[in-house]
């Protein structure tokens, strides 16, 4: 039940996912390897089931060096406090992370807690229902802040790109003037 990963990823990405959401999904399975990969709340790699394939895998989010050790973080998307992050590991894993992020102190910690904070508030419930502007503007906000953190930025970028196609699309239904088909096709591109 530690070791395992979900294998129903969409469920898991969407912003506002709680821990009971997550303690309750019903599919999850134990890959010889992947699963033997540490936690770190800065990993240096990020494994994703990949329904296309039938497989998780594992992406490096940085270069990693030879002899060093390849990291996943455990934690659901989002941002969380140290004490947060180590109640929910402890309770979900049985471990008390001892990462870089974990070890910080003083105006480290205090700025790291921040930002950790700020990427909180930028996961609400919800989200799909903002006008397309302000969907854009919140994924630069949590994409600048969750790189200042060194957290996998697939878990902003992925359900918020879903949702800036679903206002784009709205959008232009509602005004399909060349302005936001532009705006909608720029939108399309950087996805």
């Amino acid at each position: 039940q530690t070791n395992g990963l979900p294998i129903n990823y969409e469920s898991v990405s969407r912003p506002g996912t709680t821990n009971s959401q997550l303690a309750s999904m019903k599919e999850a399975a134990v890959f010889a390897s992947i699963c033997r990969l540490n936690h770190a709340c800065i990993p240096n790699a990020y494994a994703e089931w990949n329904g296309q394939l039938g497989c998780e895998t594992v992406h490096a989010l940085r270069d990693i060096p030879m002899g060093h050790e390849v990291t996943i973080s455990y934690l659901p998307p989002g941002g969380m406090e140290r004490h947060l992050r180590q109640a929910w590991l402890q309770d979900e894993h049985g471990f008390a992370c001892g990462c870089a992020r974990c070890s910080l102190t003083g105006e480290a910690l205090e700025k790291s807690e921040a930002r950790q904070r700020a990427v909180g508030r930028l996961f609400l419930p919800g989200e799909a229902k903002l006008p397309v502007l302000e969907l854009t503007r919140r994924l630069d906000l949590r994409l600048e802040l969750m790189a200042q953190e060194g957290m996998p930025p697939v878990w902003a970028w992925k359900p918020m790109l879903f949702y800036l196609a679903q206002a784009s699309l709205a959008d232009v239904r509602d005004d399909p003037s060349a302005e936001r088909l532009q705006r909608a096709a720029a939108l399309a591109e950087r996805a």
